[in-house]
């Protein structure tokens, strides 16, 4: 995937989630089910892994995990967060 995918993955998922912006996601090869297509042509999806590290009120800290999955061809097929 190339650098522009990448960057606009990033700005999509820093505009539905502000408090990742700056972040540089860890990128990993996810590798589908023999059978599954799950809107990817040849069943390989990357998965951009933004880690926030947030304090609540009271002073603890709180690990919050956003994950998008993107297809070869850059569509975010699914987004999920951590709480």
């Amino acid at each position: 995937m190339d650098n522009k995918t990448i960057s606009t993955v990033n700005r999509k998922v820093y505009q539905k989630y502000p408090e990742t912006k700056g972040i540089k996601p860890k990128i990993k090869k996810q590798s589908l089910a023999k059978g599954s297509s799950r809107n990817s042509v040849s069943g390989k999806n990357l998965v951009f892994t933004y880690h926030i590290k947030a304090v609540t009120s009271n002073g603890k800290s709180l690990n919050k995990y956003v994950r998008a999955v993107v297809n070869e061809s850059g569509k975010i097929v699914k987004i999920s967060t951590s709480k």
